[in-house]
């Protein structure tokens, strides 16, 4: 208490010249750059077990990973948040994991592989363009097709989907 009697808190310059003093302190002063534990080859922060990965931050058990967030136990993954739990070869998603191999552009897909521009799937393969499928296979926007059919069609959408558009052009310059 007697310390805290010596401190003018009062006075508006003594506080504006105690806090000058404090960021010249804090900036000559050490502290740690990054939470890094059993890491190789990484930048981010919080990060545990994790090799060959960069800009991610809060994750735990990866590698080979870009632009990530909250992940755990994945490999081959670039842009995503909130995946995990044995997961590979994973792009641009958010909460999708669980068990799944080669799957992008999905939002909450779960246990499934060969899933792409899909939301709120789970246990599904080959699917493409669906929304709240449980269980299904060769499925393009939620309607099933054979094996055949589903590989012959997805390479189609996809090289349409690639082509540039015509939207906004009279009918002379399309």
């Amino acid at each position: 208490m007697a310390k805290l009697a010596t401190y003018d808190l009062q006075n508006y310059e003594w506080i504006q010249d105690y806090k000058h003093k404090f960021a010249q302190m804090v900036k000559t002063s050490i502290h740690k750059f990054a939470d890094f534990i059993h890491c190789e080859e990484v930048t981010g922060d919080n990060l545990e077990s994790v090799k060959n990965s960069f800009y991610c931050f809060d994750m735990k058990d990866a590698r080979d990973c870009k632009y990530c967030t909250h992940v755990m136990e994945m490999n081959d993954v670039y842009d995503a948040y909130g995946a995990g739990a044995k997961a590979s070869l994973i792009y641009e998603i958010v909460d999708t994991g669980l068990d799944e191999s080669r799957v992008a552009f999905t939002i909450v897909v779960y246990q499934s592989t060969n899933a792409y521009y899909s939301v709120n799937c789970h246990g599904c393969h080959n699917i493409f363009g669906c929304i709240g499928l449980r269980n299904k296979e060769y499925c393009i926007l939620n309607k099933q097709y054979t094996k055949e059919a589903y590989e012959e069609l997805v390479p189609q959408i996809i090289q349409k989907m690639r082509a540039p558009s015509s939207a906004g052009k009279t009918d002379g310059e399309r």
